[in-house]
């Protein structure tokens, strides 16, 4: 069986380009070639990965076997990390969406927790009813709220955005804190569907899954992504991101080179022989950031307390 490759459309003005891709730059070890710094640029996103998959799917331990808390780890964290460098992609690419300030607060709040790391089975995501998983999200969102809040201030800097600008000024994190815990209603629910998608894929891996098992868990995965945002906001063009990334993590596992690449063309109509980005060339490289320590007092972020509607 082979696995269809992921594309995706988008049209970015080229002052926001490293801005918004920059997590996924991160994420797929890319970088961007200088040449397309300038004017609007339509981008052709494709996440692709050669070759059949099967043997991949049954070269790890399977459920129920020695070793297989480690494998669903590794998956779990895989798809935690995906799920925040395409939903801040798809957030900052209309950069419209930050003037919504209750939602992309919230939003932020999601990006700044860190993903999960299973210990035991069938604790795959952040457990809401749990107080030990809440109160690790918790210190999470308290020590990296700031750097999250710096992308989308310096986003809307640099689209001459000023007072948005400042709104999302990172000394305003304990504000945003605060905000997230009056209205925590779409953040509660990013994490809710979040471990529907986890829980729903990776009690496949170490399997042959049949199409019916694969047709179910795209089912439940689409189902979770559909009107997440808002009505009408569809997020299903992300589903094959979902088996790509799972076998990128099982690849990684079993020492093997990950064979999942991201490519994006730059004006594919018109100069559809143009790579954006690539791993060897011309290309500026996107470093890992280096984590900064808190700047900013610890609060309390009761974020288990009544939500209030948005």
């Amino acid at each position: 069986m082979n696995l269809d490759s992921f594309k995706h459309c988008l049209a970015l003005d080229a002052l926001s380009l490293t801005s918004v891709l920059t997590p996924l730059l991160h994420q797929y070890r890319a970088g961007i070639d200088e040449s397309l710094l300038a004017n609007r640029i339509d981008l052709e996103m494709t996440v692709s990965r050669p070759g059949p998959v099967d043997d991949v799917w049954m070269a790890v331990p399977a459920d129920g076997q020695y070793g297989f808390i480690k494998v669903a780890t590794r998956v779990s964290v895989q798809l935690q990390k995906m799920l925040r460098c395409w939903l801040q992609m798809h957030w900052f690419a209309r950069p419209g969406n930050l003037a919504d300030r209750t939602r992309t607060a919230q939003l932020l709040a999601y990006l700044a927790a860190k993903p999960f790391f299973p210990k035991v089975k069938n604790a795959y995501g952040y457990d809401l009813l749990d107080d030990k998983s809440m109160s690790a999200m918790e210190r999470s969102v308290r020590c990296d709220i700031s750097d999250v809040l710096g992308r989308a201030s310096n986003l809307m800097r640099i689209l001459g955005e000023h007072e948005l600008a400042d709104y999302y000024d990172p000394a305003h994190a304990a504000r945003f804190l605060e905000e997230v815990q009056y209205n925590s209603k779409l953040f509660f629910e990013i994490l809710t569907r979040e471990s529907r998608i986890l829980h729903a894929w990776i009690p496949l891996i170490g399997r042959k899954p049949t199409e019916r098992q694969l047709e179910l868990a795209r089912r439940e995965t689409r189902t979770a992504l559909n009107d997440l945002f808002r009505r009408g906001d569809d997020l299903a063009y992300l589903l094959p991101l979902f088996e790509l990334e799972i076998l990128a993590a099982l690849e990684a596992y079993i020492g093997r080179p990950v064979s999942r690449v991201l490519t994006l063309r730059g004006n594919p109509r018109h100069e559809p022989q143009k790579i954006a980005v690539s791993r060897t060339g011309n290309v500026i490289p996107f470093p890992k950031p280096i984590p900064r320590r808190r700047r900013y007092p610890i609060i309390a972020l009761p974020l288990t307390g009544g939500d209030r509607a948005a």
